[in-house]
């Protein structure tokens, strides 16, 4: 599955694979320090993720439609 061009914040010419994710990772770092925004998961973040991990195994599990608050 081909990756979005919105969604590549690399330059141009950036070797594929592991280059590619640390050079994300460096410009969302960059962005975030220039302009003040984190973009980084929190540990809010992570307590909803598992809200959402726990409703897709309880929906798993009962055959159930969860809703998610």
């Amino acid at each position: 599955m081909q990756v979005p061009e919105r969604f590549i914040l690399t330059t141009s010419g950036t070797p594929s694979g592991e280059a590619i994710n640390v050079g994300q990772m460096y410009t969302l770092f960059a962005r975030a320090i220039h302009g003040g925004e984190s973009r980084q998961p929190t540990f809010e973040t992570a307590v909803e993720l598992h809200h959402l991990i726990d409703a897709i195994s309880r929906a798993s599990q009962t055959g159930d439609e969860i809703t998610i608050p």
